[in-house]
């Protein structure tokens, strides 16, 4: 069994806020980010916490490569291809968790595109409607199929990847993540009521 990296910090904020939607039976964590990087280590470490894993990612060899190297880890993972901002993918990604577990305890969003960095007003109109619609809009129709299912079960946890800059912006076209701070930390309230909890995790 091979010897998994350290732990990024962007993992253990995550972990910490999940932590309630994390019960002694082991959940099913349904993710929604690339399979490398920050993405895999997140689903590495809710698999180590006992969560049934499902990853995804765009590629089929991004899925495969990543569910080989978790289950050579002794986790407990399944993959599925999913580009979160085509509507039938995530349709199928949700299905494919509740299929595999019957429920959703933790949705975790990680995808997001980046086709520009550079002055503002460089930026064009076709990117920032990539921008938008992968980073924000998919995201909130990803959410939107899973919570649902989590009220129905009495409870769950969404997170949502964005990055610090959304609380310091520099005057570089990398403001998308205001959009998603603004858009998600206004769903706290309403759904705290029926023991959903959002969260939004600040990548560096």
């Amino acid at each position: 069994m091979s010897n998994p990296p350290a732990e990024h910090a962007c993992v253990r904020e995550l972990r910490e806020a999940c932590r309630s939607s994390l019960p002694r039976r082991c959940p099913e964590y349904s993710a929604t980010p690339t399979v490398l990087r920050i993405g895999l280590a997140i689903a590495r470490r809710f698999a180590q916490d006992g969560a049934h894993v499902l990853l995804s990612s765009r590629k089929q060899e991004n899925v495969d490569k990543a569910v080989k190297q978790l289950k050579d880890e002794g986790l407990s993972v399944a993959g599925i291809v999913c580009h979160v901002g085509v509507g039938e993918h995530r349709e199928k990604l949700i299905t494919k968790a509740l299929e595999l577990h019957g429920k959703i305890d933790i949705l975790v969003c990680n995808a997001a595109v980046n086709p520009f960095v550079g002055p503002l007003l460089d930026t064009t109109e076709e990117m920032w409607e990539k921008v938008f619609h992968v980073n924000v809009i998919s995201t909130f129709l990803m959410v939107k199929l899973a919570v649902p299912h989590m009220q129905k079960q009495g409870g769950g946890s969404v997170v949502i990847c964005s990055s610090f800059i959304g609380y310091i912006p520099l005057p570089v076209s990398k403001n998308i993540p205001v959009k998603l701070i603004n858009l998600f930390n206004g769903s706290k309230f309403k759904y705290s009521q029926c023991s959903l909890k959002s969260t939004i995790v600040k990548k560096k």
